[in-house]
């Protein structure tokens, strides 16, 4: 359990929790104990992302920030973070679960990381919980998409302009700056905020994408 704590970067004061988190239903030993963790843990996950997002899009109405969190917290998405810190390596299967290429199910990767953030919190509070989740999660809706440029491309084709980008806020310590940036596109203003300009710039560009995606908009817009 030392070489799973060491190497997902955890650090548990009660290691059992993390036996129980890392211990699959398949496997019956602890099985009880083991299934409610990724329960608790969704849950925790939930709020952690939705307070997020309530602070990270100012802008944004609860309906799009509600489909962002369904996003982040959905099995695939739990899932490709698990994969991409290497849990499945870790999970405690049956050997049937496992000859059945266990490791590799959304399902049991995505429970699995659920049930390492129930138990940290259970073992540290929400604190320690918001700190992983924030470590792993912080930029899962930036990376894959560039939404600069996306932006540009809707504002110079649909309002022959282009999107104006400031920095608003700059807070935090020399060496691990917060940024809140504002961009404007037409009549569109949208906030964002992040650990660098650049991530703030992502997160405001997505905000203006939201909104003139959003129904009440496009509605605006045809009246």
């Amino acid at each position: 359990l030392l070489e799973q704590e060491r190497e997902l970067e955890l650090d548990f004061t009660e290691i059992s929790f993390l036996d129980k988190a890392l211990t699959h239903s398949s496997h019956g030993q602890k099985m009880e104990k083991s299934a409610r963790l990724p329960f608790l843990g969704d849950a925790v996950l939930g709020l952690i992302i939705a307070e997020n997002l309530f602070h990270r899009f100012p802008e944004l109405p609860e309906g799009e920030l509600t489909k962002i969190r369904s996003s982040l917290v959905s099995r695939p998405s739990v899932a490709s973070i698990g994969k991409r810190i290497g849990i499945s390596d870790f999970i405690l299967l049956s050997k049937g679960e496992a000859e059945a290429g266990g490791r590799k199910k959304t399902s049991i990767i995505a429970e699995a990381l659920e049930a390492v953030i129930g138990a940290i919190y259970l073992d540290k509070g929400i604190e320690e919980a918001r700190r992983f989740v924030e470590k792993h999660w912080q930029d899962y809706p930036m990376e894959y998409s560039d939404y600069k440029s996306e932006l540009q491309e809707v504002v110079q084709k649909e309002m022959k302009d282009i999107p104006k980008y400031r920095v608003v806020k700059r807070e935090g310590l020399a060496h691990q700056p917060y940024f809140k940036v504002q961009v404007k596109a037409g009549e569109i203003k949208a906030q964002g905020e992040g650990r660098s300009k650049k991530e703030a710039e992502k997160a405001a560009a997505f905000a203006a994408l939201s909104i003139l995606r959003s129904e009440e908009y496009v509605k605006t817009q045809e009246s």
